[in-house]
């Protein structure tokens, strides 16, 4: 909570704190302090039935998620909750049965989805100008998770919806229809490597390169063009675009390599950084202005479909 959620809700300018929940009594009593709270919950079913809540933002254990998703669905409360939302597919179909009548806003908090750069890279892949996509290849790596979270059983269940979920659920996000997925990984389920394949209907090929076997967080995109072109974004960060001869109508520049640095001041926070802020401030206006959302809890039903056949074909194949 004092990372990065609470921090982006106070940057927003369009809703008031009337209360927090956290079960660390320390941590409760700095911030009920720090905001001039009248109260503040150790029971999050307290705070619901005795506070008038318009909104819920909630970043804990997918067990919470589920049962708070549930409790908010019939409480008519609109929810905005931290990745991972639920444990697996089956909890996933269950939200969505509880909802299909009542449609309440729940907003999944993938941030990534919301980085500087996509404005950019959505740009070039709407340029007919470019070619068609052939492929592409994400590398998303990390020294973490190396033991079970949340009281899970295994570090891999964990590393599938801690790190796996925002490659995948990128890439599904691109609105193509997936028809064949391939799976290698390590035996080590501790620390391991894992490379997903995924083939799509309209014939282009995603790679995803994933494990927990690096010192340091790496995100890197590469997308591979039929017009001899390809751009790259390293760590989220520095967009490069690399062209045999084309001219891009987007820049109006003939170009042999173009490189475009996206550059953030030193002064940025990690969650300024990491586009929390942007994503809560998406959020308020769609429920304010009942519009449409991109990170609605039902356009992940793909991702969870996908990983439910990641997990089962790495634990049939070990």
């Amino acid at each position: 909570m004092e990372d990065n959620l609470l921090p982006s809700i106070l940057q927003s300018n369009m809703c008031r704190i009337i209360s927090i929940c956290d079960i660390n009594i320390t941590v409760l009593e700095k911030y009920k302090k720090k905001l001039f709270l009248n109260n503040a919950y150790t029971d999050y079913s307290e705070m619901i039935e005795e506070e008038e809540l318009d909104i819920i933002f909630v970043a804990s254990f997918p067990q919470v998620h589920f049962d708070l998703i549930k409790i908010c669905i019939k409480n008519n409360i609109a929810i905005f909750v931290e990745k991972p939302p639920v444990k697996d597919l089956k909890e996933f179909k269950e939200i969505m049965k509880l909802n299909s009548s009542k449609n309440i806003l729940i907003w999944v908090w993938m941030n990534f989805s919301f980085a500087s750069f996509n404005n950019t890279l959505n740009q070039i892949i709407n340029n007919n100008d470019f070619g068609k996509i052939l492929a592409i290849n994400i590398e998303h790596v990390s020294s973490k998770p190396t033991s079970p979270l949340w009281g899970y059983d295994s570090v891999l269940d964990s590393f599938l919806l801690a790190q796996v979920i925002h490659p995948l659920d990128y890439v599904l996000k691109l609105g193509w229809k997936y028809k064949k997925i391939n799976v290698f990984s390590s035996k080590d389920h501790n620390q391991f490597y894992i490379k997903i394949i995924i083939e799509f209907e309209n014939n282009i090929i995603a790679s995803i390169k994933s494990g927990n076997y690096s010192s340091i967080f790496r995100h890197n995109l590469e997308i591979i063009w039929d017009k001899w072109n390809i751009l790259n974004i390293k760590n989220l960060d520095n967009i490069e675009i690399i062209s045999k001869k084309h001219t891009s109508e987007m820049n109006n520049l003939w170009m042999k390599k173009t490189s475009i640095k996206i550059n953030n001041s030193f002064m940025n926070s990690w969650f300024s950084k990491a586009w929390y802020s942007i994503e809560i401030n998406e959020f308020i206006n769609s429920y304010i202005n009942q519009t449409d959302y991109k990170t609605s809890f039902d356009s992940l039903l793909d991702t969870y479909k996908a990983l439910d056949e990641i997990y089962k074909q790495i634990i049939n194949n070990n």
